[in-house]
This record gives structure tokens, C-alpha cells and sequence, in this order.
């Protein structure tokens, strides 16, 4: 009996240390396509085809799952940072980090309604980066750095909970990944993309090739991410 309970007990923190010590290769990268927007900023999906905003212009593009351009949203806003589309209401809501908004939009580019984000923000440039819809349709948005923050909304754009990341030199886009029940996040200076729990913690890492990754959303198997440095999207497979 203490010999089998000794064998069991090795193999079970064997077995443990196995997954704990697990390595995250580098995510499978299915094709990339430059686009014709710029300053990329954020990504979302209504599960027909994929939305874009521009940092650089305040549009929204819609575009197809392998990247062709359908239309341009236009708007007046000015420095967004993320975009999450909103089936509920078939609206968009963005952030825009200079002047710590929350933008609910139609699909005319008429601003429907304004928030301005309490919470800590340092510089200028290091606010609020990336916006999704979690779960029960919450609300979710990232804080950049200084300091790092998932900040979980209610109804009224009000911050219910704050949580600290601490992973990555800084958080650049967030989705959602309702089959999972996660999160997915990416960031520009690490250069890397991690599936973190509700809580906000780090489940896995990944490496992708991808200079200055400004967002990220699903669907289906896989992952798209757009480059503000290069105007790409780049398309991989989710992993297992």
C-alpha cells in the first residue's frame, strides 16, 4: 500500500509539472494581408465579416475574413484605440485613449452616446487601448500601462471591478472567447498574445512575428490580429 500511494503521488506531480512547465510555440501564422486603412488600431467581428478602426482617420472599415474592403464607416472622432461590435444593439462602441472615452456608434457613424472612463491613466498616450463585450454582455476595457488593468462595466460605463495584469510590457487589444469563457489579449511591445482567465490571470503565451499588434478578436479557429506599423492583418490559427 505505501509503495502504490509513493508511485501515484510521484506520477500525479510529475504528470503536474508536465503541463505547468508546458512551453506556448509561436501561433501558426495562415496568411497576412496589407490593408488599405490607416493606422489600424482595433478589430472586432459581427460573425459575418470584420470591423476596423483607424487611429488615424476615426473610420471604421468593414472588411471580409481574408481581408478585402467592403465599406468605410465614417466618423469625426478622433485617437481610437479599440473597437467591439454589440449584437444586442447592432452598434459599436470604441475608446478613444487620449481623451479616456467610451464611443457607442451606429452603423452611420453617429456618435450614440459618450462615457468618459474613470481610473488611473499617467500619460497621455497610455490609457485605454482595446474594448470587448465579456460575458452576460459586459463590458470590458484595457488599461495600456502605467498601470496595466482590465476594468470590468456596467450598464452606465461605470468601472465594477479593476484588475491588474501582470504580464507583457504593456496590453495593446482584448476579445473575448465565449467557447473558452476567456479572455484573449495582445501586446505591442512584447509582441505577443495570451489567453488569460476571467480574473485576469495568464493561462498561455504566445509568440507572434507581428511589429507593434494594436488588436485582436476570434472567429471560429482562428485569431486575426492588425499591425499598426505595417497596416496588415494577419490571420492564425486558434490554438487547441
Amino acid at each position: 500500500m505505501g509503495r502504490t500511494y509513493l508511485f501515484s503521488t510521484f506520477l500525479v506531480f510529475t504528470l503536474v509539472g508536465c503541463f505547468s512547465q508546458k512551453k506556448h510555440p509561436k501561433l501558426t501564422l495562415v496568411k497576412s494581408v496589407q490593408l488599405p486603412i490607416k493606422e489600424p488600431s482595433g478589430i472586432t467581428t459581427n460573425n459575418t465579416s470584420l470591423f476596423i478602426v483607424s487611429d488615424k482617420t476615426g473610420s471604421i472599415f468593414e472588411v471580409s475574413f481574408n481581408g478585402e474592403l467592403i465599406r468605410e464607416i465614417k466618423s469625426k472622432l478622433k485617437d481610437l484605440e479599440g473597437i467591439a461590435f454589440e449584437f444586442s444593439t447592432n452598434s459599436f462602441w470604441v475608446v478613444s485613449e487620449s481623451s479616456r472615452k467610451l464611443i457607442q456608434l451606429n452603423f452611420s457613424g453617429k456618435v450614440l452616446q459618450k462615457h468618459k472612463i474613470k481610473g488611473e491613466q499617467h500619460r497621455k498616450n497610455n490609457g485605454l487601448e482595446g474594448v470587448c463585450f465579456g460575458p452576460n454582455n459586459t463590458l470590458v476595457c484595457i488599461n495600456e500601462k502605467q498601470p496595466k488593468q482590465l476594468l470590468k462595466l456596467n450598464k452606465a460605463a461605470q468601472i465594477t471591478k479593476t484588475l491588474k495584469l501582470k504580464f507583457g510590457n504593456d496590453i495593446s487589444g482584448i476579445c473575448y472567447d465565449a467557447v473558452l469563457k476567456c479572455f484573449w489579449v495582445v501586446s505591442d511591445e512584447s509582441q505577443k498574445v495570451y489567453q488569460i482567465t476571467q480574473q485576469g490571470k495568464k493561462v498561455a503565451s504566445y509568440s507572434i512575428a507581428v511589429k507593434k499588434p494594436e488588436g485582436i478578436t476570434l472567429y471560429k479557429n482562428r485569431i486575426f490580429i492588425v499591425s499598426d506599423y505595417n497596416e496588415k492583418l494577419y490571420i492564425f490559427k486558434k490554438p487547441e
